[in-house]
């Protein structure tokens, strides 16, 4: 499969079956994202609380506003290889190009049987939460 049909495929998930708006596609140097807005939130930011060493979850400004942010999809093949190099190279490159950090990038998984998995992935390391 190539790479416009991958990122085609996504494109229409995120469309019709999750109900994204306003997507459009970035080429940046070596990768294809797209970027659009969900029905829905996704999730309340999660920011490292350093007094209780967790994690504490609070909404954005703009959540708290009732408007929805942008969020950022890397289409990627199930059996790809995508190692942290990689992942950083995905962050470096689209830093660059929007000329701001970036915080998380969804990766959208085609599997052979057009099922498509969405996974985040944030920028450097995050402890993990406790329950």
């Amino acid at each position: 499969m190539n790479k416009e049909t991958l990122v085609s495929q996504v494109k229409q998930n995120l469309s019709f079956y999750n109900l994204w708006s306003d997507i459009t596609e970035i080429q940046t140097t070596s990768f294809t994202f797209l970027q659009g807005k969900p029905k829905d939130p996704l999730t309340v930011q999660s920011t490292i609380d350093s007094t209780t060493d967790g994690i504490s979850s609070e909404l954005t400004k703009e959540q708290e506003q009732g408007q929805i942010p942008y969020e950022l999809v890397y289409p990627i093949r199930l059996d790809s290889k995508l190692s942290p190099r990689d992942i950083h190279q995905l962050f470096k490159e689209l830093e660059d190009f929007k000329g701001f950090k970036i915080e998380k990038i969804i990766a959208g998984i085609l599997n052979d049987d057009s099922t498509i998995v969405y996974y985040n992935i944030y920028n450097g390391l995050v402890k993990p939460r406790r329950n």
